[in-house]
């Protein structure tokens, strides 16, 4: 199971995507946001999830500086922060594609299996012809034999 992960490279994350399902920020939370996605952006993981982190001691539920100072952590070889951090944020509402197939991929790598076949249960439900759901839903089940997890 963990051969299927696949964690998207900074410049493959859809940030737009993030921001929409994310609480507003005030001026000062925002601009902080801002320069950890560029950092980021830039590969320096260190100093963006400093950022990241900041937001949160502010926002606690700002779901786009938790899910990028989870993939910090994942740059940093910090798995199991990485996984916490990705799975906090993907319960945050409204979810998003973006953070939730990210949980799929680190619950996989980490291997957190069941939560990696609740999500993608829970995401093929709901879009069973996004070609990216599909394609990870029907390799899952078919390395699990289609056991599924209650939800």
């Amino acid at each position: 199971l963990k051969a299927l992960a696949h964690v998207k490279e900074p410049n493959e994350i859809n940030f737009a995507s993030l921001t929409k399902t994310s609480p507003v920020l005030d001026s000062q939370n925002d601009q902080m946001f801002e320069e950890g996605v560029r950092l980021f952006k830039d590969g320096n993981f260190r100093d963006a999830g400093s950022r990241f982190e900041e937001v949160l001691s502010k926002k606690a539920d700002h779901s786009a500086s938790l899910f990028l100072l989870g993939y910090c952590y994942y740059k940093l070889d910090q798995m199991e922060k990485a996984f916490a951090l990705c799975n906090r944020a993907e319960s945050l509402h409204p979810h998003s594609f973006e953070r939730c197939m990210s949980l799929v991929n680190m619950a996989l790598l980490t291997g957190h299996f069941d939560r990696a076949i609740e999500e993608i249960n829970a995401l093929y439900h709901q879009a069973p012809d996004d070609p990216e759901i599909n394609r990870m839903y029907h390799a899952i089940m078919r390395l699990t034999h289609g056991r599924e997890v209650r939800l």
